[in-house]
């Protein structure tokens, strides 16, 4: 537990801070809220994951790309909601799964996170 505390920054309490707040204020009855819970949950979940990998000397690229992944496909999830045209989002999702996978996959070995998949999605 002390290994967690000595790589905490303002990121990462801003993050537990704002998900504690959701946690606490949100009406889960609402479907976006849940998505927005979600989101703010794998934030938690992938900060934690990147002090735990800084602290043993361990590349935090894959936990980067699957915490980019999860992070844009709940917000995707959010747009489909709202968004009138959801046959163009359903491509936009597909073609982006497929570019993420290709991304983690192809582009990414070389071992360095790259921005594509999250500049793609934003």
């Amino acid at each position: 537990m002390a290994f967690l505390l000595e790589g905490i920054n303002l990121i990462n309490i801003t993050v537990l801070l704002t998900f504690i707040h959701a946690v606490w204020s949100l009406n889960r009855k609402i479907k976006v809220n849940v998505f927005l819970l979600i989101i703010l949950f794998s934030g938690v979940v992938s900060e934690v994951s990147f002090i735990v990998l800084r602290n043993h000397g361990l590349k935090e690229t894959y936990a980067h790309m699957g915490s980019t992944f999860m992070f844009h496909m709940f917000w995707l999830l959010i747009l489909c909601e709202y968004i009138t045209k959801k046959k163009l989002l359903s491509y936009l999702t597909c073609f982006f799964i497929l570019f993420s996978i290709v991304n983690f996959v192809v582009i990414v070995v070389s071992g360095k996170y790259n921005f594509y998949s999250f500049v793609l999605a934003s």
